[in-house]
This record gives structure tokens, sequence and C-alpha cells, in this order.
């Protein structure tokens, strides 16, 4: 169900033989990744040049698509974010379309929420989504990343902890929720930036990195042998204050019985 590539570096770095040129590149991986079965559901890409963002998204697919050959060929940018696709909630247009942007944020999502009604059914009896954050489309991927955004602008949370602490509980909140039948369902590899700070989880999805001095690529699949690809372990939180600054953080999730009390 989908895979990504990200980099979070504090120079702009050039990562066409990620995107295109790799054995295992992104867009190799759009036509079939190492499950054997294709992300053909849509293409995104959303990066940041001198604090600007910008966001190129189509619901094809990418092996198919040139604008994806020349945005990977041409862009070099500090905060890149790039997605591939493969549906499970909600239809292939551009509203389902990754990575997800509000303002100055984007989101991507690797994985699945099951029960998803009941799910925010839950998280809306105890924090309801404001007007401005009711998502576009129906995925569970921006219904996660509004909640978020809706959760930053209720806390007012502006620094780096607070901002964490928020995303970690959000994502330790839907764990619990999960009835414990569909937990091997679920699966939360989710990447949140707004071009200065930086968060991500992996849950139940493949995710690794390889470094460079200049910064940190994060992909859900290995692109290749030549570089040192290190796995991320499962439920893992990366937090970073600044582009190319990365903290790699494990956390205990709360028991079911506190989430049902304290959300």
């Amino acid at each position: 169900m989908c895979r990504l590539l990200v980099y979070w570096g504090s120079k702009p770095k050039d990562l066409r033989y990620f995107l295109v040129e790799a054995p295992n590149s992104l867009i190799k991986q759009s036509y079939t990744d190492d499950t054997g079965k294709p992300n053909p559901d849509g293409w995104g890409m959303a990066y940041y040049i001198d604090n600007e963002l910008d966001i190129v998204k189509m619901p094809n697919p990418a092996f198919e698509d040139t604008h994806f050959r020349f945005l990977a060929r041409h862009v070099q940018a500090n905060v890149f974010f790039a997605h591939v696709r493969r549906k499970s909630y909600g239809v292939v247009r551009y509203e389902n379309t990754h990575p997800f942007q509000k303002d100055e944020w984007v989101f991507m999502h690797n994985g699945n929420v099951p029960r998803l009604d009941g799910v925010k059914e839950f998280l809306e009896s105890h924090t309801p989504l404001e007007k401005s954050f009711q998502p576009q489309g129906e995925t569970d991927s921006e219904y996660i990343f509004m909640q978020i955004l809706n959760r930053f602008k209720l806390h007012q949370a502006r620094d780096v902890e607070t901002r964490f602490a928020i995303v970690r509980d959000l994502m330790f909140d839907i764990e619990s929720i999960i009835p414990r039948e569909e937990t091997a369902k679920l699966a939360l590899n989710i990447f949140l930036t707004n071009g200065e700070h930086f968060f991500a989880y992996r849950r139940n999805r493949t995710l690794m990195y390889t470094q460079f001095p200049e910064g940190w690529l994060f992909a859900t699949e290995a692109t290749d042998k030549k570089h040192t690809w290190h796995d991320i372990g499962e439920g893992t939180f990366i937090v970073g204050k600044q582009p190319g600054d990365i903290t790699f953080r494990k956390a205990r999730i709360k028991s079911r019985s506190a989430v049902r009390q304290n959300a």
C-alpha cells in the first residue's frame, strides 16, 4: 500500500538517481514493489526551496507520466517528499493523492487504518474537527493529517516538542482504538513537515534510511545496494527541529483504558 521517499537535509540534493535511475527507484516501485504489486493510483512530490513550498501531484501512474521524470531530474531541494499510491480508502482522484497539503504543512502516509469509520467516531467524540480542517477527499491518510493540524491549533502548538507530543499521542490513540483482531491490518508509516519541523513514525510497514553529510534519505524500500540502508525499528518516531537535524525516539504506547479515559 503505497511507497514513499523523503529527503531532509541542510543543503539541497539532486535525487534523480533515487527517483528514476536506481535499480529499485521510486518510479520502478510504482510499477512493481518488493511485494510484486504495483502502486499505480497517483503520484506526488512536495518540496521546499528557499522556504517556499511547491507541490505537484497527479492521479495517474508515475511510471506512465513524463512529469514525474521531469521533476525528478530538475528539482533540487533540502526538504523533499515523494509518494506513489496504491489506493485503499478513496477512489483515484486528485483529492485522494499524496502528499496532502494545508498551509505550509505537507503529509504522506504508507499504510492503512482499519475500521476507519469507528476510529473517526471515537476521535471526533473527543476532538471534533473544526470546519477548516475537514478533509477534501476520502482517505484515512488525509483524515489523520487533519486531526494532527486541528490539534496543533487547539493546543496552540508552535514548538517542536509540543507538536511531537501531539503526533505521538494521536498515533497511540489510533493504535489503541483498533480492535485487537484488526491490529495486524493497521499500518502507520507517516511523514509530516512544515519545512522547519519534521515528524515521522514507523508502524507495521518497512522503513529505512541512508545518510549523507548534508542530510537523511528515508524510503519504504531500499533503492539500491551501493548505498548503506539502515532499518528503522518498529514503533520508532523521528523528529527534526530544523532541516538536516534528526533524532530517533522510542515511546511506550498508552494502555487502552488510559486512552479511552484521557483522549
